[in-house]
């Protein structure tokens, strides 16, 4: 059951998507948002390392690269937005 809670927070917090209008607290906004950055910075540097490595390897795409690194600033802005957010506990309801 804790793994279906977290997936619903997960996917609230990331996408959005929240039927139910579950309150989700800072602390698990952030959880969330702090993961997904470790995980899409990890993707970046994976990606610049294939492709550095194989010079042959066409299915990166430069503008794939591009859009990992926008998303990682994006996440670092929502982290940063849920830092100076001082009003309440639940961010954004």
């Amino acid at each position: 059951m804790d793994y279906l809670v977290s997936m619903t927070d997960k996917i609230a917090v990331l996408y959005g998507y929240n039927p139910y209008q579950k309150s989700i607290s800072i602390s698990t906004r952030k959880k969330v948002l702090e993961e997904q950055l470790r995980y899409e910075e990890n993707e970046h540097k994976r990606l610049i390392t294939a492709k550095a490595t194989n010079k042959k390897f066409n299915g990166i795409n430069v503008k794939f690269i591009e859009s990992k690194l926008q998303k990682v600033k994006r996440l670092k802005k929502a982290i940063q937005e849920l830092d100076q957010y001082r009003g309440g506990e639940n961010y954004g309801e």
